[in-house]
């Protein structure tokens, strides 16, 4: 009964934020290493779940320009910059 009464609550978040808020749409952008069966389903989740549309982009991207090798991390600013 608390899991059911904590989803509504969720549900009605949402309704509300995307009241105000409202998102046109969810484009997924696949690295260039990513195998395409491992999207397999996730748009349409993603859409039932937000309430958007969402796709995947034909394109792809490499974000090996953005490795930082002294730490062997990503820079996500530039990679959300290429996009």
């Amino acid at each position: 009964m608390r899991a059911q009464f904590v989803f509504l609550i969720f549900d009605f978040c949402l309704l509300i934020f995307d009241l105000y808020f409202p998102m046109p749409a969810i484009d997924l952008l696949p690295l260039s290493d990513l195998n395409p069966a491992h999207l397999t389903g996730l748009p349409e989740k993603l859409a039932r779940t937000f309430r958007v549309p969402c796709r995947v982009r034909p394109e792809r991207l490499d974000p090996s320009f953005s490795l930082d090798p002294r730490r062997d991390q990503y820079h996500s600013t530039a990679i959300l910059q290429a996009m």
